[in-house]
Parts: C-alpha cells; structure tokens; sequence
C-alpha cells in the first residue's frame, strides 16, 4: 500500500477522536482549520523535527514486539521514563531499517509545539495508565493490519506454552496474573498483549508493567521494589514496572494451550471448570472490542478463530493463593503432553 494511503487510513480514526475530544471554541475559529489526516501527519512530523533540533538530536530505542522491529524516537529524553518502562523487556539490537518507526516528543522539554488538535504538552502530565500502556492504540492499529490482534487480556505460562486469562476489570485477572510471578511460571502481561490465530494460536507479550486495586497491594509483598506510584495510590492504581526486578520472569510469548476466565469464589482451593467456546468469547470480545479504537469485525473474526482452536475454562479462584498458579501449571502440562 502507498504511504500516503497507509497514513489516511492510519489517521483518520485517530483524526476523529481528537476533533471529538477539542475544545469547541478551538473548532469555532475559522483560522484553525483542522487538516487532512494525511497533511496533519505531515505536519506533525516536520514539527517534530523541529523538536530533535532544539533537544539536540533523537533517541532511538528499538523494540522487537511479536516479530517485528520497532523503533522509538524520541526528540530527547523527557518522555522516556513515561514510555520505556514497560516495554524494556522488549528492548532489542538497532537495525537500518524497522518496520515502524514512532515519534515521541513533549512541548515543554523541547520548545516545541504541538499542532491543534492538542495533545500531552509536558511530559510530567502523561498519566500512569498511559506509562503502564504507552503507545496502545499505534500499535493496535499498525499490528491489526499485520494479522496481529490487540486483545483486553493478560497471559502466563512456561517454555511449554501458556494461557490466556480473559474478563471485564475486576474479574481477578491481573491478580492471577501477578501472582504468578512468585511461582515458576512466566509472565507475558497483565492487561493487553498481542496474539496470532494462524495455524497456532500464540500469545506475544507488549508491556511488563501490571496494575492492580490500591486497596489489594497487601497481598503481592514481593511486588513492593517494583511498585512505581506510591505517593499516589490515594487516587490511582497501583502500578508495577516489572522487567528491572523479574529480569528472568518476562517472557515475550509462547503458544496458547487455553483460555481461562477467572472467578472468585471465596472457598479455599482452586478449581477448573470447562466451558464452551461461545462463553470464551463472550468474555473476550467486548472488552476488547470496546476499548480499542476501530476495533471491529476484524478484531472480532480473530478473536472466534481463537476461541474455537483451544479449550477454555473458568478458573474458580480459591484464598489459598499458592494453589492458584500450581494449577495453572498442572493445566499447561496437561495440555502440552
């Protein structure tokens, strides 16, 4: 596809939801004219060489994420500590020529200004759930038209391959999740992660960073040095940059044996309980279809080709908080054999 189309068609949703969220007066004006996609991009970009210049040249971190090279450039390092913590386990060698490259600047560190419609202008005002999930809706789009989906999900799981656990906030997922990583098995995410439905389906790791309740931080201590927001749990999630304490524990993906939906049942042990495709997708299709911009029949055509290659099953929570993981791994064994 010709660039010039590729970034209509990357654009313009984004285009949408920016007109949608300007001030009115700022569309009242008649010397503010909103651009084409396509000549907004092209301004953007020329600005945001204007911000190299004045922070004395890019940074570029380069990714590899679900098989492709990613570069991030940034117009110096005031935005960095916002984006990379959750993508350091990711982190790969420079190459001449990733797949995508994207652009990242705050107006404030760099004298630069953003162009109408506005966006972040200092870098200190970026929102933790944007560091804990940096770059979501690029990556959705780019990697959707690449056969790779962006599911609302997280996934552990072992050199054996691993699981998927799917529901609406609150149903216990990214607990499970976190929980796993005081146990042998490996974490690929908490809340978003990248799968593939082709031949095998395979889950691939975005950000190593979790989130959980304020009010539940008292049952993960071995999460404390990895805790980022302390001072604000008044009023914010509680959220975890993993990779630099769990070096080891990371991992960037492995093969889907099951999807599990986590129920919290307040009894001791933990059970499973299989249930029918339809009700997998049930639990997985609106969340991820409603938080994702432009998510659609596509998203949704993946996400049923997923469900019906592999078993699911509800995971009935217990308080005896060891047992949960064991069983996880007792599943995955049983299913890789």
């Amino acid at each position: 596809m010709p660039v010039s189309r590729f970034c209509i068609r990357l654009y313009q949703p984004l285009l949408q939801v920016l007109i949608k969220r300007m001030p009115t007066e700022s569309l009242s004006q008649p010397d503010k004219k909103v651009p084409d996609p396509l000549g907004f991009f092209q301004v953007v970009h020329e600005k945001f060489q204007e911000a190299e210049r004045n922070a004395g040249g890019p940074l570029d971190v380069f990714c590899e994420m679900a098989g492709y090279k990613i570069r991030l450039r940034f117009a110096g390092p005031a935005l960095v500590p916002f984006i990379l913590p959750a993508l350091e386990h990711l982190i790969a060698a420079p190459c001449s020529a990733p797949a995508l490259t994207i652009c990242l600047w705050d107006s404030v560190s760099t004298q630069t200004r953003m162009p109408p419609p506005p966006w972040v202008p200092d870098a200190r005002r970026v929102p933790y759930f944007e560091s804990g999930a940096p770059l979501l809706t690029i990556l959705h789009w780019w990697m959707g038209c690449r056969q790779r989906q962006l599911i609302h999900a997280g996934a552990v799981g072992s050199a054996q391959g691993g699981v998927l656990l799917v529901g609406k906030g609150g149903s216990g997922k990214s607990s499970t999740c976190l929980l796993c990583l005081d146990s042998p098995l490996l974490y690929a995410g908490d809340d978003y992660c990248l799968i593939t439905t082709k031949s095998a389906p395979h889950v691939h790791s975005i950000y190593s960073s979790g989130k959980v309740d304020a009010k539940d931080i008292g049952r993960f201590p071995f999460l404390a040095p990895a805790l980022n927001n302390a001072d604000h749990l008044d009023r914010e999630k509680a959220l975890y940059f993993l990779h630099p304490h769990f070096p080891g524990k990371i991992s960037a993906g492995f093969p889907i044996r099951a999807i599990l939906l986590p129920r919290v049942t307040g009894r001791r042990e933990t059970g499973l309980k299989e249930i029918s495709a339809s009700e997998s997708l049930l639990a997985l299709a609106p969340s991820t279809i409603f938080q994702l911009t432009g998510a659609g029949h596509e998203a949704f055509k993946r996400l049923n080709e997923m469900v019906k290659q592999v078993p699911s099953f509800v995971i009935e929570l217990g308080i005896n908080l060891a047992e949960i993981p064991a069983t996880i791994s007792r599943l995955i064994t049983s299913l890789s054999e």
